[in-house]
């Protein structure tokens, strides 16, 4: 991947290993793309607390196994807790999409105005 960027004279994503909770007081203070594979509730609710106010206008946040059932019954429901902390982090205030992958892949992704 570095090589690529370089390539393409620009400059590669910045990696923080580590938990949610230790690495987030890291981000920049504004945020174009996020990826967020978080799988379980509180790592998702720490992550989207974190980063949703650093969203800048057209950006966007893509959520890993982001399962919401009645938009895509093929998603894989084993880590029910992406959905549950995009609802309550949020507040059904924020619209979703709902992306399906190949076979049981699903990614929530929001895009903001």
């Amino acid at each position: 991947m570095l090589d690529l960027h370089a390539r393409l004279n620009l400059k590669p994503p910045v990696i923080h290993p580590g938990w949610f909770d230790a690495t987030l007081d890291q981000l920049p203070d504004e945020i174009a793309f996020a990826y967020i594979d978080a799988d379980f509730y509180e790592s998702m609710a720490c992550a989207l607390r974190a980063v949703l106010p650093r969203i800048v206008p057209g950006g966007t946040i893509v959520m890993d196994d982001y399962a919401d059932l009645d938009k895509n019954a093929r998603a894989w429901a084993e880590l029910p807790g992406v959905k549950k902390a995009w609802d309550d982090v949020t507040g059904g205030r924020l619209e979703l999409d709902v992306i399906i992958g190949f076979d049981d892949l699903a990614f929530g992704v929001y895009r903001a105005v």
